[in-house]
């Protein structure tokens, strides 16, 4: 699995993998709170957000799950 490296001031709350371990997605929050969550697409050594939510699972069901991501 990769290690993950979250942007400066936040925290992995959660993060997706593929059967073979490999990092496709991760969702984070600012160090000292419980939202507003985000989800970023992870591309080998760099990463994109994608966008903000209030709820991790809500993040995954847009970005990941509705585009055809894993399932």
């Amino acid at each position: 699995m990769d290690k993950i490296k979250p942007p400066k001031g936040e925290r992995v709350w959660t993060a997706g993998y593929d059967s073979d371990g490999l990092l496709l997605y991760f969702i984070t929050t600012k160090k000292d709170t419980h939202g507003p969550f985000y989800i970023y697409k992870a591309d080998g050594d760099s990463y994109k957000r994608l966008g903000s939510g209030k709820s991790p699972l809500l993040l995954e069901d847009k970005y990941i799950y509705d585009q055809g991501g894993e399932q």
